[in-house]
Formats: C-alpha cells, structure tokens, sequence
C-alpha cells in the first residue's frame, strides 16, 4: 500500500509532503502457537519547507516517528 499525504500551512509560511510504503509479509509463527503472524515494513518520505524545516532535525525526527508510530498503532488495530 503506498499512501500520501500533502498539506500547506494557512498562513503560507511552510509546507509538509509524506510518502509512505507498506508492506505486509507473512511472519514466523511464535513458539506458543499463537496464530499467524503478519510482519509489516513501512518506509517513509517526508519533505517539509518553510519555518518547520528551520525547527531542526531533532525536533522533526521526533514528531515524525510520533506520528508513525500511531499510524503503526491504528494499524495493527484495524488488521486484529
């Protein structure tokens, strides 16, 4: 599934674009017969402008893996 986003600050002043990857491959079942698995790959693209992009590096990482690991989240509980 490959999934995009866009989006442009009211004001003008910045801009945010995202691309993410998913793909799912059957997983190793667990030891205490569980049930299948299903291990799930998601790689992303994200390119941002204007003021945000001037916040740092740091700053940016984190909220992107935030905001990746509640999509990975909603996910996980939509497919159980």
């Amino acid at each position: 599934m490959v999934l995009s986003a866009k989006g442009k600050d009211k004001r003008g002043n910045g801009t945010a674009g995202a691309k993410a990857v998913v793909v799912l491959r059957p997983g190793t079942a667990p030891a205490d017969g569980g049930g299948p698995v299903t291990d799930v790959e998601v790689t992303t693209d994200l390119q941002i402008g204007g003021k945000v992009a001037s916040m740092g590096r740091g700053l940016v990482q984190e909220v992107s893996n935030t905001m990746l690991d509640r999509f990975t989240d909603c996910l996980e509980k939509k497919l159980t």
